[in-house]
């Protein structure tokens, strides 16, 4: 069952395969062992122990978050963009001594290589990564056993295999408050828009991808294709039960950023706005990041708001961003935390 697990989550990784740029050139530079798709996929028996075994090289730099100049600790569903703002353009081009700090990467860098050729060649795998059926078939499963189920999928490919799978579940086994999701809904339909709304299907967004994705997404997918992705605001329009994650460490953790991005629909530089119709009110980005993630994890009458009898987790921010330019929320930042109405962080102590 582990196994069957794993796959679910490497299952989405399959979709972003295509918009990788080939390291070939890199690699013949190097002057070690020459790594090719046929020579990795040699020494594996399937897709599945492979991508297990190179994941096991991505970073764990000093074994913490670091912070804006260095490697992120390795995310394992997110592992084409394991890399800060600097790092991630080695994902989209060609890797050189002028823009890796080698000695930075001297520990692992054979296994980030390794996953850039399997991702930029995995449509050649014969043993795809989870057939429709087995994704049915654990869908189901856990479906029938009063599970709740929450699948990472970014592109509408995966998406629709996804919907799919939790359309035959719940036929088979009726829930009226199941609650599965699906993690990001990034590069989405509208008949994927009415089929998650259709099935109650909560979508998990993270608002913070707009600070990179507003600058790259017509690049990849075109701009009339585009202009039906990032959906966030209509999924709400829509009635979905939609929360906002700050998906660290791929990403900062930093909250005020990504209710920046959510009601601005920009990058924190302001370089690139895009799809601004979807933007939130500053209501609502709180509300996705507070109520509604509560509301995923059936805590709802636990925590989310500030109420007699629930949960005293808060924070005192430095200004009240209800009030401030929408483009400078990112600059409040947090005087105190309190969890479970015990202080636990103050900015002054």
């Amino acid at each position: 069952m582990k196994l069957q697990i794993k796959s679910l989550y490497l299952l989405c990784f399959a979709t972003g395969a295509m918009l990788l740029s080939s390291c070939e050139d890199f690699l013949d530079r190097q002057e070690d062992e020459k790594l090719t798709f046929e020579k990795i996929w040699e020494s594996r028996n399937t897709t599945k122990q492979y991508w297990l075994n190179a994941m096991s090289f991505l970073p764990n730099y000093n074994g913490g978050f670091i912070g804006d100049n260095e490697p992120y600790l390795g995310a394992s569903d997110e592992c084409t963009i394991t890399y800060d703002r600097g790092y991630r353009s080695m994902n989209f081009g060609s890797w050189n001594a002028s823009n890796v700090p080698y000695y930075k990467m001297d520990k692992y860098y054979k296994g980030i290589r390794e996953c850039n050729i399997f991702m930029q060649n995995v449509y050649k795998c014969s043993d795809p990564l989870a057939t429709q059926e087995q994704l049915d078939e654990m869908i189901s499963y856990a479906n029938s056993h009063m599970m709740q189920v929450a699948v990472h999928a970014i592109g509408d490919g995966i998406m629709e295999r996804v919907v799919l799978a939790y359309e035959k579940a719940l036929r088979e086994c009726e829930r009226n408050d199941h609650r599965h999701g699906i993690v990001h809904c990034q590069i989405t339909t509208k008949a994927l828009l009415k089929k998650i709304k259709d099935l109650s299907l909560h979508a998990y967004i993270q608002s913070i991808f707009l600070d990179y994705d507003s600058k790259i997404v017509e690049n990849r997918i075109g701009k009339e294709r585009a202009s039906e992705t990032y959906q966030f605001k209509t999924l709400m329009e829509m009635g979905c039960n939609v929360s906002n994650g700050s998906d660290s460490p791929v990403e900062t953790p930093d909250v005020m950023k990504g209710i920046q991005c959510a009601v601005t629909r920009s990058s924190l530089d302001n370089a690139k706005t895009f799809l601004p119709q979807q933007a939130l009110t500053v209501e609502e980005a709180l509300k996705s990041y507070t109520v509604m993630g509560a509301r995923a994890a059936f805590e709802e009458d636990k925590k989310g708001m500030l109420r007699e009898g629930m949960t005293a987790d808060f924070v005192v921010l430095s200004q009240d961003i209800r009030k401030m330019p929408p483009r400078q929320i990112s600059r409040a930042v947090v005087e105190q935390t309190y969890v479970d109405g015990r202080r636990v962080y103050d900015r002054l102590r």
